[in-house]
């Protein structure tokens, strides 16, 4: 079976300026846009703004433990949340 990307999807906090890191949601998805609009649909951008993404090289997507794939991590609370549905 062939493994699925893994996507890091930056975002901001919504003041309008880019270099106010909020946090990241690293998403399983064929490609960027699709990862971005899974973590829009199910909530766990957490309604910011989306600042960029990348594709994880494999040695990168190993060192992701699996618990965090789905889930968001924020600078504003510390805690990770909103989970995509499988």
């Amino acid at each position: 079976m062939a493994r699925v990307p893994l996507f890091w999807l930056n975002y901001c906090h919504p003041d309008g300026r880019f270099d106010r890191f909020a946090g990241v949601v690293v998403v399983e998805s064929h490609t960027h846009l699709h990862a971005s609009m899974k973590a829009e649909v199910s909530g766990a951008d957490r309604g910011l703004n989306f600042a960029g993404a990348h594709e994880l090289d494999a040695k990168s997507a190993r060192q992701v433990p699996a618990d965090m794939i789905g889930r968001g991590a924020f600078s504003c609370t510390g805690q990770t949340e909103g989970a995509l549905q499988k």
